[in-house]
Parts: structure tokens; C-alpha cells; sequence
């Protein structure tokens, strides 16, 4: 099962300041998300199938995202990153 990803307001506009090299990055670490995104990052919150959990990058930074099990879908919410 793949879920889609989606970025709310404030993740997008994080991610559009963000340098050539610290966009690729992101992408790189936001890929494996759609695929299983239980199995990445740590539960914050979780109230049935509606799941807040943030994906840690080591010294990079992290990405909190949520995860509607209903529609399938992911939705970054916060992106922290160091570089």
C-alpha cells in the first residue's frame, strides 16, 4: 500500500527556501515516507487511525508528518533542518 504526500502551508514554505542541495536532501529523506510510513520515525501522538509521528535524520534535522491510515494519506507538517 502506497500513501501520498502531501506538505501543509508551513512545511511548503520551508521547503522553498531551502538551498539546491538542502531541497535534494529533503527529497531523498521524504521518498521512503509514501511506501510505509509507520515503519520510519517516532510516534508523537496517535488517536486511532490518525498518527503524528517525526522522522529523524541524525544531525540533519527531522520531518513531522501525519498519517491518515482512513485516506491514505501523509501530510508534512513541520520541517526542522540543520544541514
Amino acid at each position: 500500500m502506497t500513501y501520498r504526500l502531501t506538505l501543509n502551508e508551513d512545511a511548503t514554505k520551508t521547503v522553498a527556501a531551502m538551498d539546491a542541495r538542502t531541497h535534494e536532501l529533503f527529497v531523498l529523506a521524504a521518498l521512503d515516507l509514501p511506501r510505509d510510513p509507520h515503519l520510519l520515525g517516532r510516534v508523537m501522538q496517535n488517536t486511532g487511525a490518525f498518527t503524528t509521528r517525526a522522522h529523524i535524520l541524525g544531525s540533519m534535522g527531522f520531518i513531522v508528518y501525519d498519517v491518515d491510515d482512513i485516506s491514505q494519506t501523509i501530510t508534512v507538517t513541520r520541517i526542522i533542518w540543520t544541514g
